[in-house]
């Protein structure tokens, strides 16, 4: 008698499986949540930073002035805010919230395209999917513009609709497709996210040379005619420029964009082949950097409350 034989197509289907790999759930949790603390402990430190280094010049400056000019504040305007002259003429808000912009507005980007891709891990149908690659590639589009960086091809092929190897398993044929939409995302991600590093490192240095050097001068010279005459208005004003020096500080080589683009470039590699045998290195490294971050924007706002 013959014996029964194992169907052929079963055969197929176990070994298209087992060729098929599985998401890497934990690196792509991992770097949404060391982005999210970046993110907000890094805006934090430089909203921290700009009222410590601006707030009293330029309001010393509105009362020279004489004039304040508005921003917004119509019936119809979306917000009010007030403005100054700076020494160019050109008008600057008179308390920024901003010290380095371009790398806040990266960050904040970044951290909005890691909760993408973390959501496309949880996406339960395909126009979950799709959804999610259109905020991918609206977001990644925004950094490029906004760095001036060529959107590229790969980019705007996120706008395209993303296919699956195929599959009879409606479950197995998902968890396919969402691999597919992450492998595309990153891959057309990660040579913006890589170009802006040495574009943002211009802020860091800006931060240094520019703003670092007179303050220092100023507490040098504050605690110097506090020794001279020892007063409680030398001694507050020895603290006050104490204060500020160390929110500059804390600011001062913070900025965890060339840790996030290395983080980024790891874990689209681990997308690309979540068979293959990685170490994550960089992105340990990254989530450090965020967590030391974030317990930095915390020292500042116990040490100095806004």
């Amino acid at each position: 008698m013959r014996k029964p034989s194992i169907s052929f197509g079963i055969i197929a289907l176990a070994i298209l499986i087992a060729g098929c790999a599985a998401i890497p759930h934990q690196p792509i949790a991992d770097f949404a949540a060391a982005t999210a603390k970046a993110d907000d402990g890094f805006t934090d430190l430089n909203k921290r930073a700009a009222h410590a280094l601006y707030d009293k010049d330029n309001d010393a400056s509105a009362i020279r002035q004489k004039i304040v000019f508005a921003d917004g504040c119509g019936p119809r305007s979306s917000g009010c805010s007030v403005r100054i002259k700076d020494k160019n003429g050109a008008l600057v808000p008179l308390h920024p919230n901003v010290v380095v912009p371009k790398s806040v507005h990266f960050l904040n980007a970044m951290h909005r395209y890691a909760e993408a891709l973390d959501a496309l891990d949880k996406a339960d149908a395909k126009q979950d999917v799709e959804a999610t690659m259109a905020k991918v590639y609206g977001v990644m589009t925004g950094v490029a513009t906004a760095l001036n960086l060529p959107v590229g091809a790969a980019l705007a092929a996120l706008k395209e609709p993303v296919t699956s190897a195929g599959g009879a398993l409606y479950g197995w044929d998902q968890d396919q497709r969402k691999l597919a939409a992450l492998q595309k995302a990153t891959a057309a991600a990660d040579p913006i996210i890589q170009e802006a590093v040495p574009i943002l490192s211009a802020e860091s240095t800006f931060l240094e040379t520019t703003i670092l050097t007179p303050l220092r001068s100023d507490f040098d010279k504050k605690r110097e005619i506090f020794q001279e005459t020892p007063t409680p208005e030398t001694l507050k004003a020895v603290t006050d420029s104490a204060a500020t020096l160390d929110v500059a500080i804390k600011a001062k080589g913070t900025s965890p964009v060339a840790a996030l683009a290395a983080a980024h470039a790891e874990l689209t590699q681990v997308v690309a082949r979540p068979d293959a045998l990685t170490t994550l290195a960089a992105l340990d490294q990254f989530g450090t950097i965020a967590g030391d971050l974030a317990t930095a924007a915390h020292d500042v706002q116990k040490g100095n409350p806004q």
